[in-house]
C-alpha cells in the first residue's frame, strides 16, 4: 500500500494515477517546447516573416510604475533553444508516463530526471531574473540611477513555462518519494 495524500491506495492504482499526471505535465512541456522554438526559429532565423503574438497563457494584469500591463502567465518568450529544452523534458516526463503506466522501476529513474531537469531550469530562470534585476538597479550602490524601470511582473523570465511547468511537476514528488515501494513491488 501507498500513501497518497493520507489515503492508502495499492500499488499499480498510484503507478496509474502518477502516470497519468505525468503525461499531462509531458503534454504541457511538449506544447510550450514546440510553441516556443517554432516561434523562436521564425522569429530568429526568418524575420522576414511576421507571425502574429499569441501568448499561451492566462492574461492577469498589473500596475506597474502608473500603468496597467498585461502579464501572461505562463508567458512565452521567442527562444528556440528554450523551446528544445521544453521539448527535452516533455520526452522525459513522457518516458516516465510510459514507465510508470507498466509499473516498472525505471519509472521511478525517468521522474527523478524529470524533476532534476525541471528543478534546474526552475534555478536558471531564478538566477536570469536576480541578474536582470541586479542590472536595473545596481547603479543605486553608487547613489546613482537604476538603469531602467524594471519591474519583476515585465520580466521575460520571471513568468515563462519553464517556471510554471516545475510548480505544476511538483507533484511527482510523490513517485521520487516511493523509491523503496517501486524496488520492491516493480523490481
Amino acid at each position: 500500500m501507498v500513501s497518497v495524500l493520507g489515503e492508502n491506495v495499492e500499488f499499480g492504482k498510484f503507478c496509474r494515477l502518477a502516470a497519468a499526471y505525468s503525461a499531462a505535465v509531458a503534454v504541457l512541456y511538449l506544447a510550450y517546447g514546440l510553441y516556443e522554438f517554432i516561434v523562436g526559429a521564425v522569429f530568429w532565423w526568418m524575420p522576414w516573416i511576421r507571425l502574429p503574438e499569441l501568448q499561451l497563457g492566462f492574461p492577469l494584469y498589473a500596475n506597474v510604475d502608473g500603468e496597467i500591463v498585461t502579464v501572461y502567465v505562463p508567458k512565452v518568450i521567442v527562444d528556440p533553444f528554450a523551446g528544445l529544452v521544453l521539448l527535452v523534458v516533455s520526452l522525459v516526463f513522457a518516458k516516465a508516463s510510459v514507465s510508470l503506466f507498466r509499473k516498472r522501476v525505471d519509472g521511478w529513474s525517468f521522474t527523478t530526471v524529470g524533476l532534476l531537469l525541471a528543478g534546474a531550469l526552475f534555478m536558471l530562470n531564478v538566477l536570469i531574473v536576480l541578474a536582470d534585476w541586479m542590472d536595473a538597479y545596481y547603479p543605486l550602490l553608487w547613489s546613482g540611477e537604476p538603469n531602467s524601470t524594471w519591474s519583476i511582473l515585465t520580466d521575460d523570465w520571471m513568468f515563462n513555462p519553464m517556471m510554471i511547468l516545475f510548480v505544476l511537476a511538483l507533484p511527482l514528488t510523490a513517485v521520487y518519494l516511493k523509491k523503496e515501494e517501486f524496488i520492491r513491488e516493480a523490481g
